[in-house]
């Protein structure tokens, strides 16, 4: 009888992912130390704004960091491991044992839908705040054709993944109802982080979820699930279950809670138009005008307000 595989320590992962994580941890150590000198009291108003808004950097640049590190393959347990040492003052050396970073294989694709469905809620919300940036630049956001395509093509193929996959790993009524809620308060907390979000980090944002790996990656997932459940047609969505919110809807709702946002606070949408026109863009970034709307693999071009799931 064989034991479980020996944990893996920091000094065992390729550079780049030990750099990454070592990152992370030096960032949430860094948002400690400045959380405790401005919550001391004896400031000065002036430093004390100071530290408030170098922490904003530092817990920016590590939300940043840690979606690179989910790019190249992290997981999600290890991330959080460097993150909660960082913020416990703990050491991060090469020694550094990593959590178990596999889970049973039932419950990693129900986790699989709620991080479809967190990915796509963010998809929109970054959409909005995009399009609103670029709009307040050039007075009407023109499309980016073929970025917009793949984001379009992405958000649609994970709609797919995430419907197919509740379906055929029979998630009950009551967990597809909680996964598939997207809350008006948890639009505003997204439409909000990305408003102070500098225009070149909301780019790298956005393409990122545009890249053509994710498309791939659900690809490769969907024919997996069908070898794994050869009895079950995956294919047609079950019309008495919960489904996932679909793209055109959470667009919508996007844009809902960024002119809410904007409405209740008028100076931001200035304060924003003043930022971009001293750090506008580059020429060939543009926000997205169409998405696709097809199987993951096929071509199509739908307009934002037409997409929804597959029929």
């Amino acid at each position: 009888m064989t034991g479980p595989p020996p944990a893996l320590r920091v000094r065992d992962l390729p550079a780049e992912q030990a750099e990454i994580l070592g990152r992370i941890h030096e960032l949430a150590s860094q948002a400690r130390y400045l959380g405790r000198i401005a919550q001391k009291g004896y400031l000065g108003a002036v430093q004390e704004n100071d530290e408030f808004m170098r922490l904003w950097e530092v817990d920016r640049d590590r939300k940043l960091t840690e979606a690179r590190a989910y790019g190249n393959g992290i997981p999600p347990s290890w991330v959080e491991h460097a993150r909660q040492l960082g913020h416990a003052g703990q050491d991060w050396t090469p020694e550094q044992r990593l959590p178990a970073a596999r889970t049973p294989p039932r419950r990693r694709t129900a986790s699989r839908v709620v991080d479809d469905t967190r990915q796509m809620t963010e998809m929109a919300a970054v959409h909005a705040v995009r399009a609103h940036l670029l709009a307040a630049t050039t007075g009407s956001p023109a499309p980016d054709p073929a970025a917009a395509h793949q984001f379009g093509r992405n958000l649609e193929a994970l709609w797919t993944r995430a419907a197919r996959t509740a379906d055929a790993v029979g998630i009950p009524g009551r967990d597809r109802e909680e996964i598939f809620t997207v809350s008006d308060e948890e639009f505003r907390d997204r439409v909000s982080d990305f408003l102070r979000y500098s225009p070149g980090d909301l780019d790298m944002v956005w393409r990122r979820h545009a890249a053509e790996s994710i498309a791939a990656s659900v690809r490769r997932s969907l024919k997996n699930l069908r070898r794994a459940n050869p009895g079950n047609d995956i294919t047609t969505p079950d019309p008495a279950a919960r489904q996932p919110p679909d793209p055109a809807s959470l667009i919508e709702r996007a844009h809902h809670a960024l002119h809410t946002l904007l409405s209740e606070q008028p100076d931001t949408g200035a304060d924003i138009d003043a930022a971009i026109i001293d750090a506008t863009l580059d020429d060939t970034v543009h926000p997205e005008q169409t998405v696709a709307r097809a199987e993951p693999g096929e071509a199509a071009d739908t307009v934002f307000g037409d997409c929804g799931p597959d029929p």
